[in-house]
């Protein structure tokens, strides 16, 4: 019996001993990021916060405004400080713009941690790919991620849903994906429309420059580009499609930083 009563006191200590997180994610884009939702998943913590895209944090005007018992938020200026109770489980922990196509991992969340959403970029670059892969029509999808830093084209579901213009160059036909510069590590995932089985992984050491990659169903290598003469195989209109800086398709009542005829463009 006695031993029954001090494994049950180490236990209570435990369970009382354990402290809330406590991390700050500043926000330094705004129009973007008009609204912050948290979401976790892991194989012990499942869901823990709801399904996608979590708890909201922010709705615009509101903090909290799910009234969920497990977050506290207090938001000062661009800075929102987040605590997360004792008894929350968590993982993985996934910041996103409420569903709007933005996200960001937080990697390394404990007490003290802080997390900033960068400013709107300024510089752009494409990704060329020479598509080798013999999967067909639109089918090559290309995701890229880092840790800590927003996806470099969009989250999983916009990439999916993109349809890339194309510009032959040297005499290769090239498939653009337009990025916003990063000075940080990305990794590429070349998917047959999404599915598991054949990605084609590539690391790029920062997304500051254009790339030029062939890419076949089991291998990327990075290519030269000697000439540069360039065709470009949409009309460079004012119909062309127009694309946000992730990579996403808008329609022609967009105003902003816009990606059109493989240019930046500001609509306004």
């Amino acid at each position: 019996m006695k031993h029954f009563y001090l494994i049950l006191l180490a236990f209570c200590f435990c369970v009382a001993g354990k402290a809330q997180t406590t991390f700050t994610v500043i926000n330094n884009n705004p129009t973007q990021w008009a609204a912050l939702a948290l979401y976790n998943w892991g194989d012990n913590s499942g869901e823990s916060l709801g399904a996608w895209p979590g708890v909201v944090l922010y709705d615009g005007t509101t903090v909290n405004p799910d009234n969920n018992a497990n977050v506290t938020v207090v938001k000062s200026g661009n800075t929102f400080t987040i605590t997360l109770s004792a008894a929350l489980q968590f993982e993985n922990l996934i910041i996103n713009n409420n569903n709007n196509g933005s996200q960001m991992d937080l990697t390394g969340v404990e007490s003290g941690a802080s997390f900033t959403i960068p400013a709107p970029p300024t510089e752009f670059y494409t990704c060329y790919v020479d598509d080798q892969t013999g999967w067909g029509g639109n089918n090559l999808k290309l995701y890229a991620w880092s840790s800590g830093q927003p996806e470099l084209f969009g989250n999983w579901n916009s990439t999916l849903s993109f349809e890339p213009e194309t510009e032959v160059i040297d005499g290769v036909t090239y498939k653009k994906f337009p990025f916003a510069k990063n000075d940080n590590v990305y990794h590429l995932i070349f998917s047959n429309n999404g599915a598991d089985d054949g990605r084609v992984l590539y690391d790029i050491a920062a997304a500051n420059k254009d790339y030029y990659l062939k890419v076949t169903a089991s291998e990327c290598t990075e290519v030269t580009v000697v000439t540069g003469i360039t065709t470009v195989s949409s009309d460079s209109n004012a119909d062309a499609p127009i694309y946000d800086i992730t990579g996403r398709r808008v329609n022609h009542n967009y105003r902003g930083i816009a990606i059109q005829n493989g240019k930046k463009v500001i609509i306004k």
